[in-house]
């Protein structure tokens, strides 16, 4: 009986309703998820196939591919309050969902998973060469694309340029940037001016979309140094020097 339980009374379609089916009580959630999560009317561009790398599209997730990322801006909440902002006392409801990769996991281990800035898309990535994208709307969690980088077990993967772009690198002396909107792929060389030289690029972090500088990536070298590379230009732009 429905009508006994607070969280499910909200599911009904009339207050006559005690009993639903099980197809119809998945369209109610379905309901209910896109009156709490609402999408915008995003932009559209043209698709192309990567560039330089192997990208697998999905009928499922095409269409909104470009509407997942066209917009940086949080979606889960107010994003003046900050990152620190503390949640409103009360009880905080956790279910048992899905595993969000169901559709397509890795065939290795998992080096990395992020959500995009927007909180509607997720990305993996594992020591199978692949960086993979998901949908992520807490039912079914479509894939919508599939990176494959052929020379590069990916150590680490992140979004980065705001949330338009994916930065990849492994134990290699390059990376890898992502156009997600585009679906194009672009190889980088590593950063030069570094003492040495850079043998592996697996360790980095990426700066936030809102840099003075534009937008940077910090990865860890050897002997102290962390070199700067400006995600726009693609060049080295100087190195950090830690003591001690």
């Amino acid at each position: 009986d429905v009508s006994k339980s607070g969280r499910l009374r909200k599911l009904r379609d009339t207050e006559a309703t005690t009993v639903v089916d099980g197809g119809t009580y998945e369209a109610a959630l379905r309901r209910q998820h896109a009156a709490l999560n609402p999408r915008t009317a995003w932009a559209r561009r043209p698709r192309q196939q990567p560039e330089g790398g192997g990208g697998e599209g999905n009928d499922d997730g095409d269409e909104g591919m470009e509407a997942l990322v066209a917009h940086a801006g949080g979606l889960l909440g107010d994003s003046r309050r900050g990152v620190g902002a503390r949640l409103p006392a009360g009880t905080i409801e956790v279910s048992r969902l899905k595993d969000a990769n169901q559709h397509d996991p890795h065939d290795s281990v998992v080096r990395s998973v992020e959500f995009h800035p927007n909180g509607q898309l997720m990305l993996t990535a594992g020591l199978d060469k692949r960086v993979r994208l998901f949908q992520v709307d807490g039912v079914r969690n479509p894939r919508v694309q599939s990176i494959y980088l052929e020379d590069t077990p990916v150590h680490r993967a992140a979004f980065a340029c705001g949330g338009s772009h994916i930065l990849a690198a492994g134990r290699r002396p390059h990376f890898y940037l992502y156009d997600v909107a585009a679906s194009r792929i672009e190889r980088v060389p590593g950063p030069t001016g570094v003492p040495g030289g850079l043998k592996s690029l697996e360790s980095f972090a990426v700066s936030s979309g809102d840099c003075p500088g534009g937008p940077m990536a910090a990865f860890l070298g050897d002997q102290g140094y962390v070199p700067l590379v400006s995600l726009k230009s693609r060049q080295w732009v100087g190195n950090l020097k830690m003591s001690g």
